[in-house]
This record gives C-alpha cells, structure tokens and sequence, in this order.
C-alpha cells in the first residue's frame, strides 16, 4: 500500500544509522514524499524529524546527509514551524550551512529551512551572511557559487533585520556577481532580486544594465523593474531615473503579452510618479491584455491613480477598464483600492450620466476594515457626487448607509473625502 511507502522509507533510516549512503538516499526519499502535506504529516508522527537530526550528527561531513536531512526539516517546518524551532533543529541547520558553505546544494537546503520558519520568527541573518559572503568573495571567479550565492542571499535579506554593515556587505557582493557575469541570466534575475532588498550605491546602473543585457529574457526584466521601484531614486540624478523609465517603457511594449513585465512596469511608473500620456497609454495596454491577473490590474489602476483628472489620457478607457478590473477582481481588497481611485479619476475628467456604483458601495461595505478599498471607494463616491445624477445614484444604491459609519472609524484624506461627499448629497 501507498501508506507503507514512507514507513518503509523511515525504517530503512532507522536501521542503518552508520551507513552514508543509505541516510543519504533514505532522507532524499523522505523529502521527495514529503511533497505530500499527508505523508509530511505522517512521516513527522513517527518521527522523521529526529531521524533527520541523528543523521546530520552522525554523518556531520557528508554533505548529501546534510543536504537531504535539512531538505526533511524544511517539509517538517512548511507545515509544523514550531515543532522545528521547539527541537534542535536550527543548531544543526545552522551548523550545516556553516560547515558546507562549498555546497550550493546545502547551502540552498539550508536557507530553505529558514525561510519556513521566518515566517513565524526572525531569523538572526547576520550569522549566515558575512560566511557566505567571505566564501563568494573567495569563488568570486565560479558563476555557480556566484549564483547559488546570490540567491541565499536574496532569500536571507527578507528574514530578519540587516545592520548597515551587513547590508553593505551583502550589497557590494551581490553588484560584484552581477558585475562580473552580466550575461549569465538567472544571476541576473537572481541578482536584481536581492538589490531589492539591500541599500547602497550604483545600483539603478546594475539594474538598467541587466535590462539592457537581458532585454528578450521577461524574467530578468521583471525582476530588475520590480528592484528600481523600490530603491529610493533621490540619491539617482534625474538623467539616469529618465534613463530607467525610458527602458522600463520600450521593454513594456516588446513585452506586451509578459504578465510579470507589464505589472512590474506599471507598478515602476506609479511609484516612481512617471504617469507621462506614453506611460497610460502603456498601462491601459497592459490591463486590456491582462485582464485577469490582479497583480497587473492593482497596478496599471495605480498608474491612472496618480494622474491628475485633467491629464488623464483616454479617460472613457480608464473608465471601461477600471471598471472591468473592479468586477473582474471583486474578491482581491488589493485590486479593488487602485481600481476605484482610477474609477473616480476617470468619472471627474469623464462623468458618465449614470455612474455605476453599486460595486463601489458594496465592497466598501464588504471591506470596512481595509483601507485600501475604503481610500479608492470614497474616491470614486466624491467624484460621482459632484453630479446630480452621481448624487442619486450613490443614494440608490445604499451609499448613505455606508459613508455614515466611516466618520466614526477613519481619518486624514478618507473621512476628508466623506465629509464632503455627505455635504454634497445631504446639501441637495
């Protein structure tokens, strides 16, 4: 039977605690099944997590023991992270990283451990980082040990808080990598990650250079877009940051049908301010072919968001589209925020006679606590109020009843929009 499978599995682990090989391939097995939440469940009643931790102590220098056992922890962790930072298992993690820095395969298994179990407690980073980067400096000429390097890094960045030394550290590593394999792609991808995550100089330019090296790989693009729009662009001269969002809009065009390229350039030109007519009409390309990813939807409504109603190009479009993203996304609270802060862009450059707000007012009753959703909805009430027929059409469809409540539950701009949306409808 299929159940006995895994048993069999951690038997034969038991059995034969001296022999390398059969840990090895035991504990490989193990972690393949435990792709299964079921068997993960089953194999941890019976204890496959101490057998995993009386292997890495028995087989300390074997790093396929090492690798495969830590592979087990991680599934363990996926589903039971206390069970794993409750034992001894972050000790023996923690001295496997160290011991098999030159296995990019346990290093991978390793920081894989730690990153289910950030999820429920921060992990101290600054252990893990200067030892993996002495050993990147040291292979600074091995573009695998640059890349697997790159990528613990970029995974190790987000787990806990990273000291100024640590960042810099980690920083001027990861710009070297990308420095000296600019064609390698994944390294890129990788790379252009992990800058997202870290502070330091001359990193717009390793991003655009990746870009421009990389200009027919979508995943590269996405990633080196999604960095920029996080890194603080003041310390960048104004020629550069045109530079970038030039770039960010051709590769947009040539990558039209790429969900990840369109959201992340959308969401580039809306942090970055840059809603020029050539940037909207990108995003309304963008959310017209992409629909039904949200994550491009959330951000091409960010762009129309930040525009001001006069300069709002194509308002009709904006309108249809903001609209279709709004019913397309109704469960995504993510979505529904942009969409209606684009809606009522739109209804003030381009009021339509009869506004459409009953999805407006329904899922601001749905998400009352979400002040995302309450930030665009009340966007979208205030522009339709300026018209009568707007004025009507809130209160047919029950927006009385929920603008009322949000006095008493939100401020700054919110309860501002509110307050004069009530004075508009109440003052008829």
């Amino acid at each position: 039977q299929a159940s006995s499978v895994p048993l069999a599995v951690l038997a034969s682990v038991r059995h034969f605690p001296s022999s390398e090989r059969v840990q090895e391939e035991g504990l490989t097995a193990a972690a393949n099944l435990c792709q299964d939440a079921t068997i993960t469940k089953q194999l941890q009643n019976e204890g496959i997590l101490f057998a995993a931790l009386d292997a890495m102590r028995g087989h300390r220098w074997a790093n396929g023991v090492q690798t495969a056992a830590c592979r087990v922890i991680s599934a363990v962790a996926r589903h039971q992270p206390e069970t794993v930072m409750d034992s001894s298992a972050m000790d023996e993690v923690t001295q496997a990283f160290h011991d098999h820095l030159g296995s990019n395969a346990t290093v991978a298994a390793a920081v894989s451990v730690m990153h289910e179990v950030s999820r429920k407690k921060e992990i101290p980073v600054w252990k893990f980082i200067p030892p993996l980067v002495d050993h990147m400096v040291e292979f600074q000429e091995n573009p695998d040990i640059q890349l697997e390097g790159v990528k613990a890094l970029s995974s190790l960045l987000t787990m806990g808080r990273v000291e100024d030394t640590v960042n810099m550290m980690a920083h001027q590593t990861i710009m070297s990598a990308m420095l000296g394999f600019p064609f390698e792609s994944q390294l890129q991808q990788h790379g252009s990650r992990a800058l997202g995550f870290t502070k330091g100089e001359g990193a717009e330019n390793a991003l655009v250079t990746a870009m421009t090296n990389h200009r027919m790989d979508p995943p590269v693009i996405a990633e080196a877009v999604s960095a920029l729009s996080v890194l603080d662009a003041s310390a960048e001269s104004m020629a550069a940051q045109l530079c970038a969002q030039d770039l960010a809009l051709e590769l947009a065009v040539e990558h039209l049908h790429e969900a990840p390229v369109q959201a992340a350039v959308c969401e580039f030109f809306a942090v970055r301010g840059a809603v020029e007519e050539a940037n909207i009409l990108a995003a309304i390309d963008a959310i017209s072919v992409h629909l039904e990813d949200a994550a491009v939807c959330r951000a091409a409504c960010m762009v129309f968001a930040g525009v001001e109603a006069e300069d709002l190009a194509k308002p009709h479009e904006v309108r249809r589209l903001a609209g279709c993203a709004a019913r397309q996304h109704k469960n995504a609270p993510e979505v529904l925020g942009p969409a209606f802060h684009a809606l009522g862009r739109a209804w003030h450059r381009w009021p339509p006679q009869e506004p459409d707000l009953a999805p407006v007012v329904a899922s601001a009753r749905l998400y009352a606590g979400e002040a995302g959703v309450l930030s665009g909805a009340t966007a979208a009430m205030w522009s339709a109020a300026q018209s009568t027929a707007g004025q009507k059409a809130l209160l047919a469809v029950g927006g009385l009843e929920v603008l009322l409540p949000i006095l008493e539950t939100q401020e700054g701009s919110i309860l501002a929009r509110t307050v004069s949306c009530l004075g508009f409808i109440l003052g008829k």
